[in-house]
């Protein structure tokens, strides 16, 4: 009996292939396009496209029939995908989160990754004392691995991981307001250019990496034009003021801010110090820096779409999470309910009998 049959479906012009099957996991009936075409006037090419659909019916049922013998590992299959765009940072987390699932279970398949595997994975993470957003993160890296083996073929369906992971409560944004920057400005320290640059990216919205790149050349009639290292997306900042006042002057390197170590480790700790002498009582990392040019670019203008393009966000979502940090602006929204009651107003105080 055929488990896996061959199908067509009409088109204006001949018919498209595709695989029609019951699924053994879930029972369900299923259909894998082909992206193979038939015309039923042009005999030879038919038999030849028939040929190549017979060969991926017979895949099919190899890995309906015998689902673990071709598959292959997990953790061997992530560590083969080509991610050479992205950024070494990167690069060292995906690894990380793939000795995870080593340690967890060398010996999964792709196809051995369903949602009972995930219910396991997710509860040893969590008696590991991983956080809710490292939980997360490790799930959606694992689903995007899924994609690509959906991509190759490799498994009909990605599988559903809805409500599996513990709620993540995002904590406020740490930034500096306009008067504390001014503070923070003001505290000597031999370190100057460190200063310079976290202020520079408080009026650049710049992360570290594309901070520590920037170049002279990269400054052309008062805007920074640059692809982020990050995202890959090419943004253009103009350069106001209060960004000019702490750009250093043009030396030999091309690099803007080359006096700099490559590690963010000193000039957190330098910022610690910073802060706690301009009597700022706030968590403060160098990425806090985006987070000030976030918050106030937006109490400025009041525009996310402006906003996110600054940023380089891809959606205006990434940037609304910085409008919850606008005290001001629910202030505004309060103060506009017109007022009918005030403390003087004594008329309910005081009631006839």
């Amino acid at each position: 009996m055929e488990i896996v049959h061959i199908r067509r479906k009409k088109l204006q012009k001949g018919y498209c292939l595709y695989l029609d099957y019951v699924s053994p996991t879930d029972g369900k009936r299923h259909k894998r396009y082909l992206n193979l075409h038939v015309n039923d006037r042009d005999k030879e090419n038919t038999l030849k496209t028939m040929a190549l659909a017979n060969k991926y019916k017979l895949e099919l049922e190899t890995e309906l029939l015998f689902p673990d013998e071709h598959l292959p590992l997990f953790v061997k299959y992530a560590r083969s995908i080509d991610e050479a765009e992205l950024s070494p940072s990167t690069q060292r987390n995906r690894l990380s989160m793939i000795r995870v699932v080593e340690e967890f279970d060398p010996n999964v398949n792709v196809g051995g990754v369903n949602r009972i595997w995930m219910t396991k994975f997710i509860k040893y993470m969590s008696e590991r004392g991983n956080s809710p957003i490292s939980i997360s993160n490790r799930v959606s890296f694992i689903k995007g691995v899924l994609r690509h083996a959906y991509k190759d073929d490799l498994i009909f369906r990605i599988p559903d991981f809805s409500d599996l992971c513990p709620k993540v409560v995002l904590k406020p944004r740490n930034f500096l307001t306009l008067d504390e920057l001014k503070r923070l400005s003001e505290v000597p320290t031999t370190f100057e250019i460190y200063k310079k640059a976290f202020l520079f990216c408080c009026f650049t919205g710049l992360r570290w990496s594309d901070m520590m790149r920037l170049q002279y050349a990269d400054i052309r009639d008062g805007i920074i034009s640059i692809t982020m290292q990050k995202t890959k997306r090419f943004v253009q900042i103009p350069l106001t003021e209060n960004a000019r006042a702490f750009l250093p002057p043009h030396k030999r390197s091309p690099l803007v801010f080359s006096e700099i170590n490559k590690h963010s480790a000193f000039m957190n700790r330098l910022l610690k110090r910073l802060c706690r002498e301009a009597k700022i009582y706030k968590k403060i990392s160098f990425h806090c820096a985006r987070h000030t040019f976030a918050v106030i670019s937006l109490e400025s203008c009041g525009n996310l779409y402006t906003v996110s393009q600054l940023l380089g966000h891809t959606t205006v979502r990434a940037t609304q999470v910085y409008a919850k940090c606008l005290l001001s602006d629910k202030i505004k929204a309060l103060n506009a309910v017109p007022t009918i009651f005030t403390t003087n107003n004594q008329e309910n105080q005081n009631p006839t009998t």
